[in-house]
């Protein structure tokens, strides 16, 4: 008994993931090749799981954890959202001042 191939337009694993991540660099301004490198140190993680790497649980919760931590955060001085000195920042380059004026 064989296997048919899978369907050419099937999704991808993980393609929710796929999907925030690209949601995210591009509302980021980041290359898939720095998310890649700074949330899971390695560089080629997005290429890969285009291509159909699959990947533990534990490995997309620290792909979310980093986009998570990363909204919340400045993103330049690494204040979170809700610390009060972040509401009276006055640097033109803070990352929550932009989202906020978007």
């Amino acid at each position: 008994m064989t296997q048919s191939p899978p369907e050419a337009d099937a999704d991808p694993p993980h393609a929710d993931l796929i999907k925030a991540i690209e949601d995210f660099v591009s509302d980021a301004d980041m290359s898939e090749i720095t998310f890649g490198r700074k949330a899971m140190g390695d560089p080629h993680f997005v290429r890969d799981l285009k291509n159909g790497r699959r990947i533990w649980p534990t490995t997309e919760a620290k792909a979310r954890g980093f986009i998570t931590e990363f909204v919340a955060s400045c993103g330049v001085c690494d204040r979170r959202s809700e610390d009060p000195e972040c509401a009276s920042c006055i640097r033109s380059d803070c990352g929550l001042r932009q989202r906020e004026a978007a």
